[in-house]
C-alpha cells in the first residue's frame, strides 16, 4: 500500500466475503450492482451540473445549497455519494434516519473540502516536508527524544512555508444539513432500478430505487427514513460476497507511518486530515481555553503522553484473522460473535390472505432479528476487511481525548478499544523475549481473560494454567476440532490467542528467549472506586478494591452481596415478606453491575432496572419483580455507603457544588493535575427545524454555551466525569514513566498493556504514579478554584437549605488510609 492513499479522502479495500465467490448467479448480480451504481454516478454528475447552472427563482433553495457543493468537482461529490452514502443505506435494510445521513454526508463533504483547502493554502506541502525530515533521520525511533519537540524544531526551520494551523471556517450545522439534503434529493431522483429484475418475465418495471418515508421511532414522533428497494439490497449483498470493494475515510483507519505529533489542540495525528486534540462539540469551549493552555506549555505532558501512545506500532495476528474469515464465510458461530451467511428467512406474505395478529407479531419479530443479525454481520465484515487490508503491515493508531481527558483511538476500525474480536487481532509489532517471569505472566493473562479464578492469587492462577495445559495445547492445535476449551472463556478469541502463545513458548524449549508480540493486560480493580476510596482515605473501602496489600484479591461485589444478604436475612427473620421471597436469590452477579456503575453516577432508577434484569434472569416471579428490585437496590446503596463512607460524602459534595455552579449560570470546570482544562458541555437543549428540499430536518443542540447550563446534567455528570479525568491522568502519568524507561505501552482506560517481560516494571510505575497523583491536594485545589471563581455569585433559585448565593461547604473529613500502601498491593492492578 502506498502512503499517498491515506493523505486525502478514501481508502478502497477488498471485502473478505467470499460466501458465493464461485456462484455464477451471484457474480452476475455483483456486476449488475456495479453497472447500476455507475449509471447513478453519471446521472448524478449530470444533474448536479445542471443544478449549478440553474438561475430560476423556483430553484432558489437548491441554488443556495448547491453553491456550497461547488467547492468540490461534481465527480468528487458523486464519488462520496456512491462510495460512502449508498453502502451505508444498503447496510441498513430497515432504513436509515434522514437526520443521521444528512449529518454524515455534510461531515464527509466538509472534510474533503478541508483537505483541498490545505493543499491550495500550502499546508500540505509544509506538513509533507516536515514529515520527510522527521522520519528520514530515524530520530523519531529514539524514545529519549520528545516527538513534539522534534516536530516543532523542524517546523521552525521552514518559516517560508504556510502555517500548519491554517483551516477554513467551520460550516454551520444548518448549512451542512441543507446542502446534504439537496444532494440526497438528487440521488433519490437519479437512482432507479428494475424491480422485476429477479422475476422471470419479458417486461421491466423501472421505479425509484431510494424511497423516503416517515415511520414511528420508539415513541409518538415520526422520523424521516431513507431506504433502498430490496432489489438493491440483494445486489449489494451479492457485490460484497464477490469480494467487492469497500470504501473508508482515511481518518477512520490506522496509519502506515508514525502519527504526526500533537503540538497544539488542532495539529496532530493524521498528516493532512484535520483532527482535534479534544473531541469538542460546537460551543463547548469559550475564549479558546485549550489554545491558551497550550501556549502557556500547560499541556505539554498531555501532548507527550498521546504522542507516546500513538508511536506504539502494531501488526495483525494473521492466523487468528484467517480463522475468523473462514468462520465468517462458512457456518459462523453466534457464541463467538461471528455471524454466518445463513440468516433466518422471512417467509413471503400471501397478499390475498389476511394475517392474524399473532402472525403479524411473529413476522415482525423475525424481521427484527434478521435486521439485527444483518447489521452485526456487516459490522464484522468491516472489521475483518480492514484487518485483512493491513495484514503483513506495520501500522500506528493515533489517539485524541474526549472532553473529560479520556484517551480514545481516532480510528474506529482496527483499534484495541473494542470488542473481543477487535482486540484479539492486534499484536505489538515489536517482539520481546519473555524473560525469566514472562511465561508466568502469560499464563496469568490467559487465566484472566478466560474468566476463571480472577479473584484468586497469582500463584493459584499460574497453577490453574499448569493444570489445564492439555486443554490449552488442544485449543492451540485444534481450535475447532478438539475439546474447544477456549470457547468457554469470557473473551474466547483472546483466550485462543493466549493459548497459542503459551503453547508456542513451552514447545520452543527455551521459553525465556521466546519472542512474544502479545500484549499482557493488567486491569484495575473497580478503578473508579479505587480513586474515590483514596480521595477519601477510606480504610475499609480501600481494602475492598485492593488498594491495601493482601495475600489474595478482595472482591467488592461479593462484599456488597454479603452485606445485602445479611440485611435480607434479618428482615426475613422479622417477617418482611419480600425479604423472605428473595431467599437464595441475592448473589454477586445480581449486584455487580450496580456496584460497578454507581461510581459513574447511576441513579436509583437505573440501578433498579439493572437489578431487575438480573433477578428476572435467575427466575424471580414477575409479580414481585419490581418490589424485589427496589428492595435489593436500597440494600446495595446502603451497603456502599457503609463500605465507602467518605467516598460517598465526596460524591455528595461534588454534586452540591456542581448544582451551585450551574445555578450561577456557569458550567462546572476544572483542570486536571496534568494541566488539561475541562468544561462540562451540558446546556439547555435547543431544537431547530431546518427546512430542506427533502424534509424538515430537526437538529437538537445541547452544547450551545449561549444557553443556560442544564442543572440536572451538570450536577449528575460531575462526580463520574471528575473521576474519569483522574483515571485518565493516572494512565497518562504511567505512560510517561514507561516512555522514560523505553517500555512498549498501550491502554484501554484502566487496562494497561505491555510485553510479558515488562509487566513487573509497568506495575511498579503504575503504583508509584497512583501514589504521586493522590499525594497532590486534589480536592483542596478543586475547592479553592470553585471559591475563587464562583463563591458569592447569586443563584437563580435557592437551594433546599435556603442558600441564595454560592457557598462551598467544607470538604468531608478523611479516613486513615495511607496511599503509599498501594506500592505493595499486588492486586491493585492485576
Amino acid at each position: 500500500m502506498e502512503y499517498c492513499e491515506f493523505c486525502f479522502g478514501y481508502v478502497k479495500m477488498k471485502s473478505i466475503d467470499t460466501t458465493k465467490m464461485n456462484d455464477k448467479k451471484t457474480k452476475k448480480r455483483a456486476d449488475q450492482y456495479k453497472e447500476i451504481t455507475q449509471k447513478w454516478r453519471n446521472d448524478f454528475i449530470t444533474e448536479i451540473n445542471q443544478a449549478r447552472e440553474t438561475r430560476s427563482k423556483k430553484a432558489f433553495l437548491y441554488q443556495r445549497c448547491i453553491t456550497y457543493s461547488c467547492v468540490l468537482p461534481a465527480e468528487e461529490i458523486a464519488d462520496i455519494i456512491i462510495e460512502e452514502i449508498v453502502p451505508v443505506i444498503c447496510g441498513q435494510p430497515q432504513g436509515i434516519p434522514v437526520n443521521f445521513i444528512c449529518r454524515k454526508l455534510g461531515h464527509l463533504i466538509y472534510n474533503r473540502f478541508t483537505s483541498k483547502y490545505k493543499g491550495e493554502a500550502g499546508v500540505s506541502e509544509k506538513v509533507q516536508r516536515i514529515m520527510e525530515e522527521y522520519t528520514s533521520s530515524e530520530e523519531w525511533i529514539d524514545k529519549s527524544l520528545l516527538p513534539r519537540q522534534k516536530w516543532k524544531e523542524i517546523s521552525l526551520s521552514l518559516p517560508y512555508l504556510a502555517s500548519e494551523q491554517a483551516l477554513p471556517n467551520v460550516w454551520p450545522t444548518k448549512l451542512r444539513a441543507m446542502a446534504s439534503s439537496v444532494l440526497l434529493d438528487i440521488l433519490k431522483k437519479v437512482a432507479e432500478i428494475d424491480t422485476k429484475m429477479f422475476v422471470k418475465s419479458n417486461f421491466t418495471k423501472i421505479e425509484q430505487a431510494l424511497s423516503h418515508h416517515h415511520e414511528l421511532s420508539g415513541g409518538p414522533n415520526r422520523i424521516g427514513v431513507l431506504k433502498f428497494h430490496p432489489v438493491v439490497g440483494r445486489l449489494f449483498k451479492s457485490y460484497l460476497s464477490q469480494m467487492g470493494e469497500l470504501s473508508f475515510e482515511s481518518n477512520k483507519l490506522p496509519m502506515l507511518i508514525p502519527p504526526r505529533p500533537w503540538t497544539n489542540p488542532t495539529s496532530g495525528a493524521y498528516m493532512l486530515l484535520h483532527s482535534d486534540l479534544v473531541r469538542t462539540v460546537t460551543g463547548q469551549y469559550k475564549l479558546n481555553q485549550l489554545q491558551s493552555a497550550a501556549e502557556d506549555h500547560q499541556m505539554d505532558k498531555i501532548f507527550d503522553s498521546l504522542n507516546y501512545l500513538g508511536n506504539t506500532a502494531w501488526k495483525i495476528n494473521e492466523p487468528i484473522l484467517d480463522m475468523m474469515i473462514t468462520l465468517y464465510n462458512t457456518t459462523g458461530d453466534i457464541k463467538l460473535d461471528i455471524i454466518g451467511p445463513n440468516l433466518p428467512n422471512i417467509e413471503r406474505v400471501n397478499a390475498k390472505r389476511k394475517m392474524t395478529w399473532e402472525e403479524r407479531k411473529s413476522r415482525q419479530r423475525k424481521k427484527k432479528l434478521y435486521h439485527e443479525l444483518f447489521a452485526l454481520r456487516m459490522d464484522i465484515l468491516y472489521k475483518l476487511s480492514v484487518a485483512n487490508h493491513f495484514r503483513s503491515e506495520t501500522f500506528w493508531i493515533p489517539s485524541n481525548l474526549d472532553f473529560r481527558g479520556r484517551v480514545y483511538p481516532i480510528a474506529p476500525h482496527c483499534s484495541h478499544i473494542g470488542s473481543d474480536i477487535s482486540r484479539c487481532l492486534l499484536m505489538f509489532a515489536e517482539g520481546k523475549k519473555l524473560g525469566p517471569n514472562g511465561l508466568n505472566w502469560l499464563k496469568v493473562h490467559l487465566v484472566n481473560i478466560h474468566g476463571q479464578l480472577k479473584k484468586s492469587s497469582l500463584e493459584e492462577r499460574i497453577n490453574y494454567a499448569d493444570q489445564h495445559l492439555e486443554e490449552i495445547f488442544d485449543s492451540a492445535d485444534k481450535p475447532f476440532e478438539g475439546e474447544k476449551w477456549w470457547q468457554g472463556g469470557s473473551d474466547p478469541w483472546q483466550t485462543l490467542v493466549a493459548c497459542i502463545e503459551v503453547t508456542k513458548a513451552i514447545r520452543s524449549g527455551d521459553p525465556e528467549n521466546y519472542i512474544s508480540h502479545i500484549p499482557i493486560q493488567q486491569d484495575g480493580s473497580c478503578n473508579g472506586l479505587q480513586h474515590y476510596a483514596t480521595l477519601g482515605r477510606d480504610e475499609y473501602g480501600a481494602k475492598q478494591v485492593n488498594l491495601s496489600p493482601a495475600d489474595r484479591p478482595a472482591d467488592v461485589y461479593s462484599e456488597v452481596a454479603s452485606l445485602v444478604e445479611s440485611a435480607r436475612q434479618k428482615d426475613a427473620d422479622s417477617g418482611v415478606l419480600i425479604a423472605q421471597q428473595l431467599d437464595g436469590k441475592i448473589n454477586r452477579k445480581v449486584v455487580k453491575q450496580t456496584v460497578m456503575t454507581v461510581v459513574y453516577g447511576v441513579t436509583f432508577v437505573g440501578g433498579r432496572l439493572q437489578v431487575e434484569k438480573q433477578l428476572k434472569d435467575i427466575g424471580v416471579e414477575s409479580d414481585i419483580l419490581f418490589k424485589a428490585s427496589v428492595y435489593v437496590v436500597q440494600g446495595v446503596f446502603k451497603s456502599l455507603t457503609e463500605i465507602f463512607t467518605t467516598a460517598r460524602q465526596i460524591q455528595d459534595w461534588l454534586t452540591i457544588s456542581a448544582a451551585q455552579i450551574a445555578l450561577t449560570g456557569n458550567c462546572v470546570d476544572w483542570t486536571t493535575p496534568l494541566g488539561l482544562p475541562i468544561i462540562q458541555p451540558y446546556h439547555r437543549e435547543t431544537t431547530e427545524n431546518i427546512s430542506t428540499p427533502l424534509q424538515i430536518v430537526t437538529t437538537t443542540q445541547s452544547y450551545d454555551y449561549t444557553q443556560i447550563p442544564h442543572l440536572t446534567k451538570q450536577k449528575g455528570g460531575f462526580p463520574p466525569n471528575f473521576v474519569h479525568s483522574l483515571d485518565s491522568t493516572h494512565m497518562m502519568m504511567t505512560s510517561l514513566r514507561c516512555q522514560d524507561n523505553h517500555l512498549t505501552y498501550a491502554s484501554v482506560h484502566d487496562s494497561f498493556w505491555t510485553h510479558a517481560i515488562d509487566v513487573e516494571k509497568m506495575n511498579k510505575y503504575c503504583r508509584e504514579e497512583f501514589v504521586a497523583l493522590h499525594s497532590l491536594p486534589i480536592l483542596e485545589d478543586l475547592k479553592k478554584h470553585f471559591e475563587e471563581k464562583y463563591a458569592g455569585l447569586p443563584l437563580r433559585k435557592p437551594l433546599k437549605d435556603g442558600r441564595t448565593v454560592a457557598h462551598f461547604d467544607a470538604l468531608p473529613d478523611k479516613g486513615s488510609f495511607v496511599p503509599e500502601k498501594v506500592i505493595d498491593s499486588v492486586y491493585f492492578f492485576s
